[in-house]
């Protein structure tokens, strides 16, 4: 079983991959967001221009060049890819994409413009651009000067989805991963749509983790800082409706494969969150009980808006615009101290 634990940015999904490090039946990675499947230019776009939406324009073109330009950036000289895998994740990724093209030569289109930098525009495209249409008038045939590549045709490949899931796991396995133990990934799907990236793994699983509007708010706003910018915390009225979007989308999706929490339940009520934790995986013996992951350690980072008072007008409008998402706090003993979040 794959089992991805997603949250919406600072949501505290990080607590329940701690949870399951405490149990031998798991392999959790948590070194690294496995995005592969949902980020921009990753598995879900090769499948829209390649099975779903696949378009004259060669759109297969554009998608499979984007994917490796997207795993090559993967792989720097630190990152979980690379070392992981002992440097076989381009080879990998390249024997993956390598299955899927359908039909290749040297050319160049629209789309090489539209990607092309200033230099790249008024060089390559405009002056040996007009050189080449010039040599084409005069020698009355083709003689290459504007710089070509190889493009690449790829139309509803034969067995896509199996293809994709034998990528993803022959990483698993250059990982040391292996079908004995879940393998626990951080991130593997989006948090507001998980069920999407689904097709890409053996019999995935999710758990959402979601957290107070009014701690999310300070937590970008006063904790995290810089690593938080891609929250609005700048503008009160534009993080309600930040907020809002992503639950609305999060709120269309359900299935039986997915199990969504909120941080402060695995904390306020930690037994009766972790048995649906354990119950929704079917995890058998907890082998070294808050070893990782203690709730009356992370008590401490909830309640934000109790030690920033001064932004209470803030927290106020919060209160007003997202009352549906808010953690019945009252109804638990108030915190005494703050530690470090997460």
């Amino acid at each position: 079983m794959v089992i991805g634990v997603c949250g919406l940015g600072y949501t505290g999904s990080g607590a329940v991959l701690d949870f399951l490090k405490e149990f031998e039946e798991n392999q959790v990675i948590d070194g690294v967001e496995f995005s592969l499947a949902y980020f921009p230019d990753g598995l879900e776009d090769l499948e829209y221009h390649l099975v779903k939406n696949p378009s004259r324009y060669f759109s297969s073109d554009a998608a499979i060049k984007r994917f490796k330009n997207y795993y090559k950036s993967m792989s720097s000289p630190r990152s979980w890819y690379k070392n992981a895998t002992n440097n076989q994740f381009i080879t990998i990724s390249e024997q993956y994409i390598e299955s899927l093209i359908q039909a290749r030569w040297r050319g160049w289109w629209a789309f090489d413009w539209v990607e092309a930098n200033w230099w790249q525009k008024n060089v390559k495209h405009r002056l040996i651009g007009r050189i080449q249409l010039l040599s084409d008038r005069i020698l009355k045939r083709y003689w290459p000067i504007l710089p070509e590549r190889e493009m690449c045709l790829s139309v509803r490949p034969e067995n896509f989805y199996e293809l994709s899931r034998k990528y993803i796991k022959d990483i698993f396995l250059a990982a040391g991963l292996n079908d004995e133990k879940n393998i626990v990934l951080d991130q593997p799907f989006s948090g507001d749509n998980p069920e999407k990236s689904f097709v890409f793994f053996e019999n995935p699983r999710a758990i959402i983790v979601d957290r107070d509007p009014r701690d999310l708010y300070l937590l970008a706003k006063k904790v995290v800082l810089s690593q938080g910018r891609f929250m609005p915390s700048e503008d009160v009225e534009t993080f309600v409706k930040y907020y809002k979007l992503l639950r609305a989308n999060q709120d269309s999706h359900t299935s039986q494969r997915i199990l969504k929490i909120r941080f402060e339940d695995l904390i306020y009520e930690y037994d009766d969150t972790t048995r649906k934790i354990i119950e929704f995986i079917g995890l058998k013996t907890h082998n070294y009980p808050k070893k990782y992951f203690d709730p009356d350690i992370s008590r401490n980072n909830t309640q934000l808006f109790r030690k920033y008072t001064r932004f209470d007008n803030e927290i106020s409008y919060i209160e007003h615009e997202l009352k549906e998402y808010l953690f019945p706090f009252e109804k638990y003993q108030v915190y005494t101290e703050h530690g470090k979040s997460f």
